[in-house]
């Protein structure tokens, strides 16, 4: 396992197994080695055919925010369109009550909540691909929890509360219709009253103002995760909280 830590800033990864429904689920935490005040919270989603410790590996977030309490969920075998046998891990995008990782979502922020100090206003969830897709459902389901929001690669903006949001998007996107991804964006900003024109801040990043901020990193390549966004998106994340 290939991880970037800071030595004496953050913790090794710890295994953090919770039941739900009578069924074992596991993520992968990375906390500050030494927490003093109340510490930002991340949730990071895996695309599908992932797990908690690709996702690590993949985002390495804690190497750009070593201040923040990293959680790294693992999902279950999940039909998708591109895996209807449902034969690799994934997340469950409907919003139902009846949703296994909504609930696995809940059961984790409990346990992270009861083990670590997590400052309550500056909880946060990105994720990629499928993983993105579920960001937008938890967006929808959970949006009350949660400070600022990442998709990247993902469509599914629909019926949410406004929110700062920093979004991902490749143009060439083979996976994820990059004219859904667009509309997605479209959505978000209006809903977040950000339809003004945006300031470039640095290589393929867009800051939009509004009564919520949106950003966005719009890069030419596919459906790949760009490692280079996560600076920029956890600089975003620095600056929300929830009021």
């Amino acid at each position: 396992m290939v991880l970037t830590l800071l030595a004496g800033l953050v913790m090794a990864p710890a295994s953090l197994e919770v039941t739900v429904d009578g069924v074992k689920r596991n993520a992968m935490v990375v906390a500050p080695a030494s927490a003093t005040q109340l510490a930002p919270l991340v949730f990071a989603f895996h695309g599908h055919g992932g797990n908690a410790r690709s996702a690590m590996n993949q985002f390495k977030i804690e190497a750009a925010w070593p201040e923040a309490i990293v959680v790294y969920p693992q999902g279950l075998p999940t039909a998708t369109p591109n895996d209807p046998k449902g034969q690799r891990n994934g997340w469950d995008m409907k919003r139902t009550a009846d949703n296994k990782d909504l609930k696995f979502f809940d059961a984790l922020l409990k346990e992270v909540q009861a083990k670590h100090k997590v400052d309550p206003k500056r909880i946060f969830a990105m994720g990629h691909s499928n993983g993105g897709g579920f960001t937008y459902t938890l967006w929808g389901t959970r949006g009350a929890t949660f400070a600022a929001m990442g998709p990247s690669a993902a469509a599914g903006a629909r019926q949410l509360t406004p929110k700062p949001a920093f979004i991902v998007m490749g143009e060439a996107d083979t996976t994820v219709d990059p004219d859904r991804q667009r509309a997605s964006i479209a959505t978000v900003r209006k809903l977040n009253g950000a339809e003004g024109e945006g300031k470039a801040v640095g290589s393929n990043v867009t800051l939009f103002k509004g009564t919520h901020e949106v950003g966005t990193f719009v890069h030419s390549g596919g459906h790949k995760f760009p490692a280079e966004c996560i600076r920029p998106m956890t600089d975003f994340f620095r600056r929300m909280k929830l009021q």
